[in-house]
C-alpha cells in the first residue's frame, strides 16, 4: 500500500492525515512523530563518522587532473584547505552544517519506509525544498509543497540582498582594510623589537577575559590561564606572550590594549608581551594580498567543478547549496584573506624572534592556529602544544577528524595536546587521536571550583542566566524564560558573555539584573542556573553544585559539555521549563570534579611540562 509522508517545521501549522509525520527541527512528544533532531542525537556517532569521512576525502578529489588540496596551495608545503571554513567545521561560524546532518538523517529515515508514494513538505527554507524535491525525482516519488500561512520563505543561504550584488571578493578586501584600521595599522608601533624577546617559553592567547586591576598593576592575569600565571612566576620562567586583541568589556580598544602591554613590558623583565596586530606591516599586508589573489584565482577555477563532490557515497541528496557560502568564503572571501594575513604575520614574527623552547597556544582549532603551527615549525623552534581550555564536546566538530588525518605526518597539528581531564582525553582517543601525543595537565579554567570547595559560602535562592558568545542564542534563552508561565519570588541575574554587550533596555523584564561579577562569585547568589547548549558556563554552574538547566531546542547540535551528564535538565520549550518549575526540584546537584578534570593543588603536571 502506498504511503504518504509529511515533513514539517512547525507542529502548529500542519493539518490533514498522513501515514508518517517527520518533524524537521523540533523534538516531539507524540509517538507517531519522527523527530529529526531526536534521530540525530540517537545516531550521533554514525552521522558524525559519515560527515568526517566525506570531509577527509573531499580535498583528495581531482579537478582537471589535480587534487583540490593542491589547487589551494599558497606555499609549496601549505594548502589553504587547512584554514578553510569547511575544514574548521565550526558550528558557530558555519551553522548550515547542521542542515547537512538533517538531510543525512532524513534520507536514512525515508530509506527505511517502504513504498512511499507522496511526500508533502511544509518547511519555509527554500534550499531544503529544493534538496528534497531533487531527492523525490531520483526516487520517483511524488512531491508537493504545502503553503505556510504567515511564514516567510527563507532564502537558501544569504540573509541580505547585497550579498547577491557585491561579490565576496570585495567583501574580503573591505574586511581586510576595516580589520587593519580597527587594529590601528596607521598608528601601531612595536613596543618591543622582535629580536629582543626572551629565549624561553612562548604563549599565544587572547587579550580579553583579563583581571584588569592586576594587569594594570603590572601582573598580567587572564582567566584562560589562571593558576599558570603564578606557576610561571614561582618557577621564574622567562615567557613571551603573543596576544590577539578582541574588544571586550574590560578592554574596549586596541589603544587601551597597547597601553596595558607597554606598562606590562616596563614592569616585568621576566615576561614580554606583544600584539599580533603589530606584525601587520605594509610588507606583510602586500604579501598577504598577493597570496590572496593567487588563492582566489585558483579558487575560481575549481569552485563550480567541486559541486558534484558535495554528496555522501551511496546517498542521493547533494548538500552543496548549504555549504557553498563557506566554500566560496574559503576560496576568495573573508576566510581566505584573513588566513593569508595571519600566515604572513606569523612567518615574519617567528622568523625574527630568538629560538623558543616550547609554544603553548589556546586551542579552539581556528584557521589561524594552523598558520601558527606551520610558521613555528618552518622557523625551527621547539615543541608546540595545543591547550584546549575547557572540555571537548561530542558535537563540537572542530575537535574531531577522520582517524586517517592523524596517520600522516601533519604540518598543521600541534606536536602534543595538553588535555585537562579524562573527559577530553577519552574524546580524543575515541576519535582516533594518537595516545602518545596526548599530555595530561591540570585544569586551569575550572580549577578553583575544586581547590576552594571547602571555602564555599552558603548560597541564597536565585536564578542565574548564563550568557552565550552568540547574542542571538542568549536572547532566545531570555525570551524562552520570559515567555513561559513560570513565576519566581527570588532574584534573577544575567551574566553576559565577555565578548557580548547587553543593556537593560534589551531585556524584556525589569526583574532581570545584569551582573558583571565573575561566574564563580555569582554562584553564591543562586541555586538554579540556566544556560544555552553551546556555552561552557553551564559547567561552572554544575561544578558549583547548582541545579543546572540547558536550553536545547533542536535547531542545532547539542554542544553542551554536560550532554551526557546525569542530574542536568535539558529544556526544549516553554512546557519543559514550566514542568521543571512546577515541581519541587530545587535540590542542588552533586558534581564530581575528577570525572571531568585532572586536579592537583601543586599543579605538578604543568610544572613538569614547563620544565
Amino acid at each position: 500500500m502506498s504511503k504518504s509522508v509529511l515533513i514539517y517545521s512547525d507542529s502548529k501549522n500542519y493539518d490533514g492525515e498522513y501515514d508518517y509525520l517527520i518533524s524537521w527541527n523540533s523534538f516531539q512528544h507524540q509517538d507517531e512523530v519522527i523527530s529529526i533532531p531526536d534521530f540525530i542525537e540517537k545516531n550521533s556517532e554514525k552521522l558524525k563518522d559519515d560527515f568526517l569521512s566525506w570531509l577527509h576525502l573531499f580535498p583528495l578529489k581531482e579537478i582537471k587532473g589535480k587534487k583540490i588540496i593542491d589547487h589551494l596551495k599558497v606555499r609549496e608545503d601549505f594548502s589553504s584547505w587547512w584554514t578553510s571554513s569547511l575544514f574548521e567545521k565550526s558550528i558557530q561560524k558555519s551553522p548550515k552544517i547542521y542542515q547537512v546532518f538533517q538531510l543525512a538523517a532524513l534520507e536514512k529515515i525515508l530509506e527505511d519506509i517502504d513504498d512511499i508514494n507522496q511526500i508533502y513538505l511544509q518547511i519555509p527554507d527554500k534550499a531544503v525544498n529544493q534538496s528534497i524535491q531533487s531527492y523525490c525525482r531520483l526516487r520517483k516519488i511524488n512531491y508537493k509543497k504545502l503553503n505556510l500561512e504567515g511564514t516567510k520563505q527563507i532564502s537558501s543561504f544569504f540573509s541580505t540582498k547585497v550579498n547577491f550584488v557585491i561579490p565576496k571578493f570585495f567583501f574580503a578586501i573591505g574586511w581586510l582594510f576595516k580589520y587593519l584600521y580597527r587594529n590601528n595599522l596607521h598608528r601601531v608601533k612595536k613596543g618591543l623589537n622582535n629580536q629582543s624577546l626572551l629565549n624561553g617559553h612562548f604563549f599565544v592567547s587572547y587579550f580579553f577575559n583579563l583581571d584588569i586591576e592586576k594587569t594594570k598593576n603590572g601582573n598580567f592575569y587572564t582567566k584562560f590561564w589562571t593558576y599558570l600565571h603564578s606557576i610561571i612566576e614561582k618557577e621564574k620562567k622567562e615567557v613571551n606572550w603573543l596576544h590577539f586583541f578582541e574588544k571586550s568589556t574590560e578592554c574596549d580598544s586596541i589603544s587601551t590594549a597597547k597601553k596595558l602591554i607597554t606598562s606590562l613590558n616596563e614592569q616585568d623583565k621576566k615576561q614580554t608581551h606583544s600584539l599580533i596586530a603589530a606584525e601587520f606591516t605594509m610588507k606583510v599586508v602586500l604579501k598577504s594580498i598577493k597570496d590572496y589573489f593567487v588563492l582566489a584565482f585558483n579558487g575560481l577555477m575549481i569552485e563550480r567543478s567541486a559541486k558534484i563532490f558535495f554528496i555522501y557515497p551511496n546517498m542521493k541528496i547533494n548538500f552543496y547549496v548549504y555549504l557553498k557560502g563557506y566554500w566560496k568564503d574559503s576560496l576568495y572571501g573573508k576566510n581566505a584573506i584573513s588566513s593569508c594575513l595571519f600566515l604572513n604575520s606569523f612567518e615574519k614574527f617567528f622568523g625574527e624572534i630568538p629560538y623558543q623552547k616550547k609554544c603553548f597556544y589556546l586551542m579552539e582549532n581556528q584557521p589561524w592556529e594552523r598558520t601558527l603551527v606551520y610558521s613555528w615549525r618552518k622557523n625551527n623552534h621547539g615543541e608546540i602544544f595545543g591547550c584546549p581550555h575547557t572540555t571537548i564536546s561530542d558535537w563540537d566538530l572542530r575537535y574531531h577528524y577522520h582517524p586517517d588525518e592523524y596517520k600522516k605526518i601533519s604540518i598543521y597539528h600541534a606536536d602534543f595536546l595538553a588535555v585537562n581531564g579524562n573527559l577530553s582525553r577519552s574524546a580524543y582517543l575515541k576519535s582516533g587521536f594518537p595516545e602518545k601525543k596526548l599530555v595530561n595537565v591540570e585544569a586551569l579554567r575550572f580549577a578553583h571550583y575544586e581547590l576552594k570547595k571547602n571555602n564555599k559560602l552558603e548560597s541564597s535562592k536565585g536564578l542565574l542566566i548564563v550568557g552565550d558568545s552568540n547574542l542571538q542564542k542568549t536572547m532566545e534563552l531570555i525570551n524562552l524564560i520570559h515567555g513561559s508561565k513560570i513565576e519566581v519570588d527570588y532574584p534573577m541575574f544575567l551574566k553576559p558573555h565577555p565578548l557580548t554587550s547587553i543593556s537593560v533596555e534589551d531585556l524584556p523584564s525589569k526583574k532581570l539584573q545584569i551582573s558583571t561579577l565573575p561566574l564563580s562569585d555569582l554562584m553564591q547568589y543562586c541555586h538554579i542556573a540556566i544556560a544555552t547548549d553551546s556555552t561552557a558556563g553551564s559547567l561552572d554552574a554544575y561544578l558549583s553544585n547548582k541545579k543546572t538547566l540547558i536550553m536545547h531546542n533542536g535547531k542545532s547540535f547539542n554542544l553542551s559539555p554536560l550532554r551526557a551528564t546525569k542530574n542536568v535538565t535539558f529544556i526544549r520549550n516553554h512546557q519543559d521549563l514550566e514542568e521543571f518549575f512546577g515541581k519541587d526540584s530545587f535540590i542542588d546537584s552533586q558534581s564530581n570534579f575528577e570525572n571531568f578534570f585532572f586536579v592537583d593543588k601543586e599543579f605538578r603536571l604543568w610544572k613538569k611540562l614547563l620544565n
